[in-house]
């Protein structure tokens, strides 16, 4: 069950209805996480110059700097970043998430006492699909088991701010061994044409998993629960 000192989602967190279709950012086939910190979430648009904008609660009146038009109406994307251990690239990374199949199954496991805690067990994010209409996505839970000691060892001196993706003037930081190549900074450049395109949830040649440079509370090792 959820820790009530250290929670791994907002208390009284709920996963908002779907106002539209978001484009999966998951490879086609298998990836497989181990969850290290608890959840950040919040919402995100697209502003004139194609960088994200984010903020923790949603915006009551469109901003004046959304990217909208015809076929991208204002439909701002609600949004959960954490840290991860991805065994597919054996590596540290901060995964931003935005598909609400795999928040409602992964915010599921955490509240069935059977499994409860998500980050003393792996996560495995199967995609099927490779266009809009016949994408979709499971989520299935491994057997709990420690932490791998290679994670152990890549966590070692890191220091990750989730926080700081609200903050336009902070990066979003990462410190020591481990990193995954993968960041996003706050001040992430401008959308490519492939980007902008997945942005406004049309099919694109090659998707990859989302993931981004660590942005809330510090996290040491020590903060782990295994």
């Amino acid at each position: 069950m959820n820790d009530k000192h250290n929670p791994i989602l907002p208390e009284g967190y709920e996963v908002p209805m779907a106002e539209s279709n978001f484009f999966n950012k998951f490879p086609e086939g298998i990836t497989c996480f181990r969850m290290l910190s608890p959840v950040t979430v919040g919402w995100r648009y697209w502003n004139l110059e194609n960088r994200p904008v984010y903020s923790r609660e949603k915006w009551e009146v469109q901003p004046s700097d959304a990217k909208i038009d015809e076929d991208n109406p204002w439909n701002p994307q609600h949004f959960w970043v954490f840290v991860a251990w991805v065994y597919e690239s054996e590596s540290i990374q901060v995964m931003q998430i935005t598909q609400k199949k795999v928040m409602k199954a992964i915010k599921g496991y955490l509240e069935n006492p059977k499994w409860g805690d998500t980050r003393k067990y792996d996560i495995a994010v199967t995609r099927t699909g490779t266009s809009m209409n016949d994408t979709d996505y499971s989520v299935a839970p491994e057997p709990p088991t420690p932490i791998p000691v290679e994670v152990s060892d890549a966590m070692k001196d890191i220091s990750i701010k989730l926080d700081n993706v609200f903050t336009p003037e902070q990066h979003v930081l990462t410190s020591g061994p481990g990193i995954g190549t993968a960041a996003i900074e706050a001040n992430t450049p401008p959308m490519t044409e492939e980007e902008q395109r997945q942005a406004n949830g049309e099919p694109t040649d090659e998707e990859v998993v989302e993931q981004s440079t660590p942005n809330s509370e510090e996290i040491n090792i020590e903060d782990i629960p295994f």
